[in-house]
């Protein structure tokens, strides 16, 4: 889920707060410990994740990313894993386009 600066320094972050070496188990955790840990990160670094639920022709989930310019997907999505995913997605390319 994550790549770049924002993997490098997630990694760090695992060893260092969670005192978990991501090289040892990280990829065999099923995708939603993936996803709470790589949340947890990204509270450290001020990129807070959420996710909420809106009822328009049923159910749909939206995240928004709030940070000094706060940002809400554009889309609704069928799960909160699925809306977690896309948060996730969104939250590393702002990480990675920090200097």
């Amino acid at each position: 889920m994550l790549t770049g600066k924002a993997k490098t320094d997630f990694e760090k972050w695992m060893k260092d707060e969670i005192i978990f070496h991501p090289g040892t188990g990280f990829n065999s955790l099923a995708d939603k410990f993936q996803a709470t840990l790589i949340i947890e990160w990204l509270d450290s670094v001020f990129i807070v994740l959420t996710i909420n639920n809106t009822y328009y022709d049923g159910f749909h989930f939206y995240w928004e990313i709030n940070m000094a310019k706060p940002l809400r997907s554009d889309q609704g999505f069928e799960t909160r894993q699925l809306a977690t995913i896309s948060a996730i997605e969104k939250a590393n390319e702002i990480y990675n386009s920090k200097s």
